[in-house]
């Protein structure tokens, strides 16, 4: 298995644990994620990715389909 590589986004319009918890299970749902980190102060969010299993993008998909705005880095 290839090393896990760590990304980060910007998720616009959380202002809330639901909404941080929305996004976790959104991620989650994914193959190939782990270490979801969602911080609502700063409306970002970290993730591993398994490079082959995984891209950002399906990531940022993910997350735009529940109505959050995202940005990688």
């Amino acid at each position: 298995m290839p090393p896990l590589v760590e990304h980060s986004f910007r998720v616009k319009g959380m202002d809330c644990t639901s909404c941080a918890g929305k996004i976790e299970s959104a991620v989650r749902k994914l193959a190939g994620t782990s270490d979801i980190k969602v911080d609502v102060r700063s409306q970002t969010m970290t993730v591993r990715l398994e490079p082959g299993v995984v891209s950002p993008d399906s990531v940022a998909r993910a997350v735009e389909s529940i109505g959050y705005a995202v940005q990688r880095g």
